[in-house]
């Protein structure tokens, strides 16, 4: 079992190598982004309102969660852009790690 586990880690560990490879060459490393990384990070920062809060409020002020949903999607999704460029097997963290 100790074998399977270690090649199932292994594979795991490969493809977080080659996913994280395959962002750095479309987005560049953090502090050095690709002239065309840079622009599709800022539109869907811009688009995602990324870094500002996701809660959404309805015309009357009430709550709005499908809303509050849709917009936290589309900042996990920026965000798990930017955990994938950051990524590094030295560092013991479970950033980007999920496989989903």
């Amino acid at each position: 079992m100790d074998e399977a586990n270690e090649q199932a880690r292994q594979a795991q560990l490969e493809r977080l190598r080659q996913t994280h490879e395959a962002y750095l060459k479309v987005f560049g490393p953090p502090g050095n982004r690709t002239v065309y990384g840079e622009v599709i990070l800022k539109d869907l920062e811009r688009f995602a309102r990324f870094g500002d809060t996701a809660v959404t409020r309805d015309m009357q002020g009430r709550y709005d969660g499908g809303a509050t949903a849709y917009n936290t999607g589309l900042q996990d999704v920026v965000k798990r852009i930017h955990l994938k460029i950051d990524w590094s097997e030295d560092v013991n963290s479970s950033s980007g790690s999920d496989e989903r």
